[in-house]
């Protein structure tokens, strides 16, 4: 069985790519000038709100 899917994201990275020359830091360009486009399509990473309180961290005791 072919994993059409895959096969569909690798020929997109490719094209991708091939739209770059290949190049990595035209490529984080590109994708830095999407995300400036787009921006409610970011994810935030930002800490969630509890209603507990944090831990406390232990520290390790010196031998």
């Amino acid at each position: 069985m072919k994993h059409e899917i895959l096969e569909e994201v690798w020929q997109t990275r490719d094209k991708i790519s091939a739209e770059c020359g290949h190049d990595v830091n035209r490529l984080f360009k590109r994708l830095k000038t999407l995300e400036a486009q787009h921006p409610e399509r970011l994810v935030s990473f930002a800490p969630r709100q509890t209603d507990k309180p944090a831990r406390k961290k232990r520290h390790a005791i010196a031998k």
